[in-house]
């Protein structure tokens, strides 16, 4: 219920808000980087062990999910001059990973795991900005309803069907997360950049119970119009 109403609010703010102000009120930007997740956004399944038969127990070799790349835009609302507030949309994808299986009596490999993950953020939250001259740095905390997607196919010559694999092979969940970090615009008049980092925590409100903690550092170059 929570996660509805906050995505219910989002869809005000991106749809409503730009509408009722004056055009030199808001900007529009766009922006592309680098998305560096902790070392348990791949931990998909939340365990390490699996019951694959009646027989036959495995064990998750997990190392982290390597860096990926986001691409987002978002609208930009002044409130004063030291204020804004942000409205955003970001699609980050994540490489391949993948978690090898064995058996923990004899350590035997029983079959691979390739693991994908991409996560949809939106994103609403405020900007201070420090001063404003033609460097303007601020500091930004957002929070975020988070759109996470898992997929999972097995190594084929291991002999292990999809069928077989007693876990889900695709998943989706809604959690709603928050990020803070700090960038700074740069005004060039015809054109403004900008510069943010981010530290993004998905999974802060909605988590199961052995649910652990996803989150990733990203690193954004973007533009205003």
């Amino acid at each position: 219920m929570k996660k509805n109403i906050f995505l219910v609010c989002l869809l005000y703010g991106f749809i409503v808000l730009p509408l009722s102000l004056q055009a030199e009120s808001f900007k529009i930007g766009l922006f592309a980087g680098l998305s560096t997740p902790n070392d348990q956004l791949n931990n998909i399944y939340n365990s390490d062990k699996v019951k694959i038969d009646s027989m036959t127990n495995g064990s998750f070799l997990r190392s982290g999910a390597t860096s990926g790349y986001h691409v987002g835009g978002k609208v930009k609302l002044s409130m004063s001059d030291n204020f804004s507030f942000d409205l955003g949309a970001t699609y980050n994808k994540f490489p391949q990973t993948n978690i090898d299986v064995n058996n923990p009596k004899d350590n035997s490999h029983l079959t691979t795991l390739f693991v994908t993950e991409n996560i949809i953020s939106l994103s609403a939250g405020v900007n201070y900005y420090f001063f404003k001259t033609i460097v303007r740095p601020y500091v930004v905390g957002n929070i975020q309803y988070n759109y996470m997607m898992n997929a999972v196919s097995l190594d084929p010559s291991a002999g292990f069907s999809t069928s077989d694999w007693p876990l889900p092979t695709s998943s989706s969940d809604s959690r709603v997360g928050f990020s803070a970090g700090l960038g700074t615009d740069i005004d060039l008049k015809l054109v403004m950049f900008f510069v943010e980092g981010r530290y993004n925590v998905y999974n802060f409100i909605g988590a199961t119970g052995s649910e652990s903690s996803k989150s990733a550092v990203t690193l954004s170059l973007g533009l205003y119009f």
